[in-house]
Order: structure tokens, then sequence, then C-alpha cells
């Protein structure tokens, strides 16, 4: 790594020592220009120049393209976040298969990276999103070293999905208890515990519950302001407004009111604390197999279950399409006798929805809906 020290107030002093070469020193203006000059000076020393003969005899090495993915990402205002997925994939993308040259890497090296991922403890599904990464890795890279590069993930997909090295993730069906809920609850500090109702009461990801602010809250409609909702295609503008109810057993306008107002955030908590205490109280009490992200499954499926219509859930849970909503829906079979003996009321039909199954439209009231 190239070292960085502030010589004044405006000029950083960059030296790269590499073994082999002669250290280089240069003076910049700015940090980041220092720290630019560093590492691109570091990767031509270490593998040459694009263009050189040395780079292309052997080819840019697979932590090369992943250093280059990152200046890609950043020269378009996308740069990747240390606490993002991706950059972990890029870790050990670079960590297991780094040194070898693209030309290098053949179906039998990806199988042993997937083979070392699974011991490691990760699924064959995981392991399909670091090779995914890495071919998007080398599409968007081959304009920086100048020359296509072989797709070599690709070519290996068909033996690895035969081996059952990669697949895709079986959707996880696992709902909690209301008594497990309670002993997990039991087990936190008073606001982590709000946190886990608040995410069943509203379907809200953990990241999302930790950033909302009092100011995003309406009190005269209770309804909640949600900035950057994720969505594979849009995040960034894709804001929603959800209504605060109480149809799932928690009523979560009384859970944000009893909350103390000591900070600009609503739950002023940092959510992979909120993911570590989690974990910890499952093990306390004895609940196996629950993860945080479970809770946003339980509170659409408790939705679903108190005779809430798709989009309404939708309206809460932020989905744009049924497909992708279902999955998040566990229906239990005993709900169905408590919908269709009465004791939970599904919402009023529009007009338009014309009389309901079993009565005939003489028997439907004229101009009143059902």
């Amino acid at each position: 790594m190239p070292s960085i020290i502030q010589t004044g107030p405006n000029s950083w002093r960059c030296t790269v020592r590499i073994k082999g070469h002669k250290p280089v020193h240069k003076t910049f203006d700015s940090e980041k220009d220092a720290r630019r000059f560093g590492e691109q000076t570091e990767r031509v020393l270490r593998h040459g120049p694009a263009g050189s003969a040395k780079f292309i005899k052997r080819g840019p090495t697979v932590e090369t393209l992943c250093e280059l993915f990152r200046e890609v990402r950043a020269e378009g205002a996308r740069p990747i976040s240390e606490r993002a997925t991706e950059h972990y994939y890029l870790k050990n993308l670079v960590r297991l298969l780094g040194k070898k040259a693209i030309e290098e890497v053949t179906t039998d090296s990806l199988a042993a990276y997937c083979r070392r991922r699974i011991f490691e403890g990760v699924k064959p599904s995981t392991a399909l999103e670091e090779l995914n990464k890495l071919s998007t890795v080398i599409r968007h890279t081959s304009h920086k070293v100048g020359r296509p590069l072989p797709d070599v993930v690709n070519a290996a997909r068909p033996h690895l999905h035969y081996s059952g090295l990669i697949g895709s993730s079986n959707e996880r069906n696992r709902r909690p208890t209301q008594d497990e809920l309670d002993a997990v609850c039991s087990k936190l500090e008073p606001q982590i515990a709000d946190i886990v109702r608040f995410a069943v009461a509203t379907a809200m990801r953990r990241s999302e519950i930790c950033r909302v602010e009092w100011a995003d809250l309406n009190q005269s409609t209770r309804c909640l302001l949600i900035t950057d909702r994720k969505d594979p295609r849009k995040k960034d503008g894709n804001d929603g407004v959800i209504p605060l109810l109480s149809v799932t057993g928690y009523d979560a306008w009384e859970i944000v009111r009893r909350q103390p107002q000591t900070s600009d955030r609503i739950f002023p908590v940092y959510f992979g604390t909120v993911s570590n205490a989690f974990l910890y109280a499952c093990r306390a009490a004895g609940v196996e197999d629950l993860h945080f992200h479970d809770l946003r499954h339980e509170g659409i499926s408790r939705m679903f279950e108190a005779g809430m219509t798709i989009e309404e859930v939708s309206l809460v849970s932020g989905h744009k399409d049924w497909r992708n909503l279902k999955r998040y829906v566990q229906l239990k079979p005993e709900s169905l006798h408590d919908i269709h003996r009465g004791t939970q009321q599904r919402p009023a039909r529009p007009k338009s929805a014309g009389p309901r199954r079993g009565r005939s439209a003489a028997q439907s009231s004229p101009g009143k809906a059902d």
C-alpha cells in the first residue's frame, strides 16, 4: 500500500515502495490526488502498464481487474462502500484468485474457489454471486486494459452448476412463533427489542429502520417517509410513505411514540449492532435458525392473514411486483379459519370489483361497494 503523509496545510507526500524497484516519491496538493497516484504507480510497478509487453504476455491479474473495477465505479460516481456486499465479494476474489492472470483462471480454478468458499461456510448461492461479480468485473474493465478479456465465468458455469458448486438460493419459509419473538425480545435492551417489534409491524428492513428520522414522521396522518428504499434498478430517489398500522399484533405508531427524542433518528442504533444483538438474543433464548430479515417475511405474512389486499401490503412493503412480493408470504393455513369466520375483517372491495362471490348482483345494495 502506498504511504500518504501530510507535510503541510495543502501538501501530501506519496511514497510507493515495491520490492525490486526504487522507491517513488511525489508531493500533491490534495490527499485524493496523492492516493490516486500511489495506487496507479503501485499497479504499474507490480504488473506493468496497460499495453506493455509484460502486461500483454501474461495479462492482468484478478487483483488488478478488481482494483480497476473499483476505479470504474468511482469514476461513475458509484464508489463501492466498504459496508457493501460487493466489497466483500471483491475481497474474497482477490484473496483466493488475486495472483492469477485472468487467462490462467480455468474451470478447475473456479471449481476450487467454490469448494474453498463452501468449506468456509457459504452456500452455493453465495459462491454464484461472487462469480457473477467476477464476470461483471471482467466485462467492465476490458476497456481499461485495452483489449477484450476472456469471460472465464460463463465458460465454467455448466460444470459448476452440474457439480452443485453454484446454484440458486433456497427461499426461506421460517416464521417465528409469538412465544419465540417474546423470548428474543426479553433478551434485548428495550430500544433494540422495540426495533424487532417495529420490524414485524412495518415489514421494514433493518437499514431503513435505523435511518428514519423524526422529520420523516407525519404525526397528523400517522405515516412515515422512507427514503431511498432498496430497488434492483433505482435506489436513489425511491422514496415511499407507509402508514404505521397495528394489524400484525404490534402497534407501529405506539412503538414510535414511546421512543425518546434524543437524536435526529427515531432509532439511533447502527444496523450492524442490531444484527449482532439479535443473533446473541436468539442464542440466549434458544431460538434456532432465525434471521432478522425473517421479521420482514413475518410482517408481510401477518398483514395478509389480517385480510389486507395485495395492493395494500405492497404499499407498506415497497414491492412493485407481486412476483417479488409473493416470495415473502408464508401464510399459516389456520389463519384462514379466522378470516372466514369473520374474526378478521377483510377490507371492503372497490365498487368496480362487483358483487362478492356467492352473492348475485340482485342481492347487492345498489350504489354501495360490497
